[in-house]
């Protein structure tokens, strides 16, 4: 509950996202992450970078390779060999997969300065020319920078223009976290329309790939935080390590969103010591790149 929000019974208890099934052949795919970069301050090339972690779940040793689809651009790793229940990081960039530097790449960009182009990738591991394990993202090709010369005041910058972050606090979606998708896209359509250009998940309380999906595909930008209110209210989390493990599951699962341009600890003041380096360690280490800050 807040003043503004009645104490709801049982609201953070239950399924509130989709439950999926799926089968796979032996070798599973783990966390895709791809990553672009721009030879600003020109933007008629993109080095894209893809990795992905393969997993084999099975007694037996798996030979396979990583193939993708990028647009309309193909790709394929060199065989990799994979003992009984052995895990390794796939890497795929320019320097040993050629394809992956873009030559006049469509960018994506925030609403009111262009269009928020998206690629379709899809990528499999596949055994024998079969596949077993497969999953589909859609990747925005575009640089983000958060400073300029002689300042230190966060300047946000895409593709090499410096952009006017117009918006406000996003708090709770639905109180029941039920929200369907087209009653947000209708939200976030008028954001659009009133020439929005980013909008805060205000202590992260929008869990939904629905919204970051919909904030790619209409150019909002999203200062995505992490679950805490402000320090003044005295609440800390009470196990650090717990917490930061959902910080790292929220990490891996949304890093790929073009349209999460910040990270931030805390709503009003700084996470706990213990937090605050977690999250920035962990940050730094799964999404290269994105700007990390403490406090809102």
């Amino acid at each position: 509950g807040w003043d503004w929000v009645p104490g709801i019974r049982d609201r953070q208890i239950g399924i509130w996202q989709k439950v999926t099934l799926s089968a796979t052949g032996p070798v599973i795919l783990q966390n895709p992450y791809v990553t672009t970069d721009l030879p600003l301050p020109r933007t008629d090339s993109a080095d894209v970078s893809i990795e992905a972690t393969v997993h084999n779940t099975s007694n037996r040793p798996q030979t396979g390779s990583l193939s993708g689809k990028l647009g309309d651009i193909a790709f394929r790793s060199s065989s990799i060999m994979l003992a009984p229940h052995a895990s390794q990081l796939v890497k795929l960039n320019p320097q040993n997969t050629p394809q992956l530097r873009l030559v006049n790449p469509k960018l994506w960009w925030p609403n009111g300065f262009g269009e928020p182009n998206l690629y379709p990738l899809h990528l499999s591991f596949d055994l024998n020319g079969v596949p077993s394990d497969a999953t589909d993202l859609s990747v925005g090709i575009r640089k983000v920078t958060y400073f300029v010369e002689g300042s230190r005041n966060l300047t946000l910058s895409v593709n090499g223009v410096r952009v006017f972050a117009k918006g406000g606090n996003w708090g709770m979606d639905e109180a029941l976290k039920r929200i369907p998708r087209r009653r947000l896209e209708a939200q976030i359509k008028l954001h659009k329309a009133a020439n929005y250009t980013i909008l805060r998940n205000w202590v992260g309380q929008s869990t939904t790939e629905d919204l970051y999906d919909l904030c790619d595909r209409y150019g909002i930008m999203v200062w995505d935080e992490f679950f805490q209110a402000n320090p003044a209210n005295g609440l800390n989390p009470l196990d650090a390590q717990l917490y930061l493990s959902n910080v790292r599951d929220k990490v891996l699962r949304f890093r790929n969103h073009p349209s999460i341009v910040i990270y931030c600890g805390r709503n009003e003041g700084a996470p706990p010591p213990e937090i605050d380096r977690g999250i920035a360690e962990i940050t730094g280490e799964l999404d290269r790149g994105r700007y990390y800050q403490s406090s809102s």
